[in-house]
């Protein structure tokens, strides 16, 4: 009997080992599946613009946090910074516009990739506006030809402001020093110059053309998407980043998803239909939060972007012309030397997308 008894204590602390063990074994693999989950980083250089719409919804609706990303913004204030930091791999995205230098990083082989559709100018939907003081609007510039020898408020030299106005010069007959450019280092700056009457005018994004238009400062000479349909801005990734498979693709899927959560609130429906759609509350609500923007000046122009995040490969290609011509752009640049279309086709082929 004892050893019977002795045999059923054994039988029992077997078990109870293995219970620990087994306990034990599934807290090693829970922790082993946290880490392997864990939110993979990425820093994105951004302007607060209301261009930067998607990547503000992408990370207010989840969407890159559902592909595994922890995705951080760091805030620039201008766009040439944007894309030195990039190439730089000091941030792994670059949200800005397309400028000389960047192009010229990408000639000199320190390439940004273009990958995706950050805001582009149509007839239909402008987020940048030709603009002039309410002084000068008044004294009779009223139009492109009336801007001869104006002084005209720029970042700096070669930016997408100077490519956007040089462009609408030349289709109005003029040259493109038929003004003076005061290159301000910053859109702030600019805005500022445009208050104290520093300068003539300028080109302006939104949310700022909206707000100096409301509040009597400027006034508008024509949207740029009625002068000059364009691609004004871009997404680009740092050179690691574009060789990081898993990364960049998980990136431009959420990208996507936003991009086009973006354009079915706003362009999808009848202004009266989206006007009562409490997902365009929301998303007037995330811009203007991210822009430090009232939100009643948020839906005056909302940009255009395009619903899969596809670039105009055109216009790209009539901008690095452009600048070569110019001079702003040093040596030979083919567009698919700076192109990576790839993987935004990966990304939308994945999220089962594809045009």
């Amino acid at each position: 009997m004892r050893n019977f008894w002795n045999g059923r204590l054994l039988l029992v602390l077997a078990g109870i080992a293995v219970l620990a063990l087994g306990i034990g074994c599934g807290r090693a693999d829970k922790s082993a599946t946290s880490a392997a989950s864990s939110p993979l980083p990425v820093q994105v250089g951004v302007l607060r613009l209301a261009s930067s719409a998607p990547l503000f919804i992408g990370l207010e609706k989840g969407f890159f946090a559902e592909e595994g990303l922890a995705v951080e913004p760091v805030w620039f204030d201008a766009a040439q910074p944007v894309a030195v930091a990039t190439a730089a791999d000091e941030v792994q995205v670059g949200a800005s516009g397309l400028t000389a230098g960047l192009y010229n990083l990408a000639a000199g082989g320190k390439v940004p990739v273009l990958v995706a559709d950050k805001g582009r100018e149509t007839a239909a939907h402008s987020g940048s506006v030709l603009v002039v003081t309410r002084a000068q609007y008044d004294s009779g510039v009223r139009t492109v030809a009336d801007l001869v020898g104006k002084r005209i408020g720029n970042t700096q030299a070669g930016s997408s402001y100077q490519y956007m106005l040089g462009a609408i010069l030349e289709q109005a007959g003029l040259s493109v020093n038929a003004v003076s450019y005061a290159n301000l280092g910053k859109v702030g700056a600019i805005v500022a110059a445009l208050r104290s009457g520093q300068i003539d005018g300028a080109i302006l994004n939104e949310p700022h053309a909206s707000r100096l238009l409301a509040d009597g400062t400027v006034c508008a000479i024509a949207t740029i998407g009625e002068l000059l349909p364009c691609q004004v801005s871009a997404i680009f990734y740092a050179p690691s980043f574009a060789a990081d498979s898993e990364r960049g693709t998980a990136f431009m899927r959420g990208y996507i998803r936003a991009c086009r959560y973006y354009c079915d609130v706003v362009f999808a429906q009848t202004p009266e239909a989206r006007d009562a759609d409490p997902r365009y509350r929301e998303l007037i609500d995330i811009i203007a939060r991210y822009t430090s923007t009232p939100p009643e000046e948020i839906g005056r122009m909302l940009p255009y972007i395009d619903r899969d995040g596809a670039l105009d490969e055109a216009s790209i290609a009539a901008q690095i012309d452009w600048y070569r011509a110019h001079g702003y752009i040093r040596e030979a640049l083919a567009p698919a030397d700076i192109l990576r279309t790839d993987i935004r086709l990966r990304a939308a082929e994945e999220l089962g997308v594809m045009p």
